[in-house]
């Protein structure tokens, strides 16, 4: 795998080195025998453009593996967990021939594994009480996973008690997470399990309780460039939802400019793009909406988070952000194009920058950032101090 990376980085730089000789060109462009030449060289760097793409192809294809490649080893974890606390459980898991990153699978075993073991504490209740309840006796748990475009869909869900948001809220009020003048939603009120600490559980096992709580889950899940969401049925049973690129090495992106500035966001994120009304803006209790069809949408104005927004600032594109069934907005100045490109993890000073996820050779000249989605989608929640 280390090998492979070296060849997408190797591929990466010979990419740079074509967009250089471009831009060498692009002052010789005209009539005559130089504006000949510089046709011809042009055509000879797009044959090499598509030679690029097609390589770093098969350098992908070469670093998938199916994700059933893991379901021994979580398999292994759920049966452990439920024999130590004597719940009869049955477990099901369906990928079918979703293949990921090996990088990407690797790193979702420990989530995976969290998830499950907490299904089995948590969700799945003890025999009796089931049989009691008009419930069979083995629990059901099921992985369910499927690939749609350049992103893969994972659902981790059990048959057992449900979560009782009353008690969540209750918590988050204790523990000062949430406003009590406010009314949540359900699927609010469930985002507060994955809050640094947050915890329901009165006692510490060795199943709960061991220092890996629901965040360090949405965190992980978030550092892959994905998403988590619960759903939840008191008596009946929880979902969570999880998103997932099916590589980090080649992002597709839209990218925009916000001063002199490169960004780019995540194409799995983006429903829509349309020109920027004024009028659709709107303040609620200090925080910025925007309409689109009619429905108010919670909005960040990017060159303000930034701080580089001025006088001369015109925000001019709204960019949909879709995350599972909710809605935002982000107002920018221009939208310059969609492509692939490979990225690179932050290192250094970088890596302390929470907006931000990774880098990449935008161009011969520019470096582009990419936006960290979920982290942005937190602020808009009010569960970072940035907002």
């Amino acid at each position: 795998m280390r090998e492979l990376d070296l060849l997408l980085q190797d591929m990466e730089e010979i990419a740079l080195i074509k967009n250089r000789i471009e831009a060498t060109l692009a002052p010789l462009a005209g009539t005559g025998e130089s504006g000949h030449i510089t046709q011809q060289a042009r055509f000879q760097l797009n044959v090499l453009d598509r030679r690029i793409a097609s390589f770093k192809k098969h350098i992908i294809h070469y670093r998938m593996v199916p994700l059933a490649s893991i379901f021994r080893r979580l398999e292994s974890a759920t049966i452990r967990t439920s024999a130590q606390l004597g719940k009869k459980i049955r477990l099901i898991f369906d990928s079918g021939n979703t293949r990921v990153d090996k990088q990407i699978t690797d790193a979702l075993v420990d989530p995976l594994i969290h998830l499950l073991r907490n299904a089995v504490d948590h969700g799945i209740e003890d025999p009796q009480f089931r049989s009691a309840n008009g419930k069979p006796e083995n629990g059901t748990i099921s992985l369910t996973a499927y690939q749609q475009g350049s992103s893969v869909f994972i659902e981790i869900s059990d048959d057992g008690s449900g979560i009782d948001t009353d008690t969540i809220l209750q918590k988050a009020l204790s523990a000062g997470l949430a406003d009590k003048d406010k009314t949540y939603s359900d699927s609010e009120v469930l985002d507060f399990i994955f809050r640094p600490g947050f915890s329901t559980s009165k006692d510490v096992t060795d199943i709960s309780g061991r220092g890996v709580g629901m965040d360090v889950v949405k965190t992980e899940l978030n550092k892959l460039g994905g998403t988590i969401r619960i759903q939840t049925t008191r008596g009946k049973g929880t979902h969570f939802y999880m998103q997932i690129p099916v590589t980090q090495a080649i992002l597709p992106a839209f990218f925009i400019s916000s001063g002199d500035t490169v960004l780019g966001l995540p194409s799995l994120f983006v429903k829509s793009i349309q020109p920027y009304e004024k009028n659709r803006c709107m303040y609620v209790q200090n925080q910025l909406f925007y309409r689109l069809d009619n429905e108010p949408s919670r909005a960040i104005h990017i060159p303000r988070l930034l701080g580089i927004d001025n006088l001369e600032t015109e925000i001019r594109v709204v960019v949909q952000i879709q995350h599972f069934d909710q809605l935002f907005s982000f107002l920018v100045e221009d939208m310059i194009e969609e492509k692939e490109v490979t990225i690179t993890p932050l290192k250094g000073k970088l890596s302390q920058l929470p907006l931000f996820s990774a880098i990449c050779n935008f161009s011969a000249e520019s470096v582009g950032f990419i936006l960290d989605i979920p982290y942005l989608i937190s602020l808009l929640r009010g569960e970072n101090e940035q907002a």
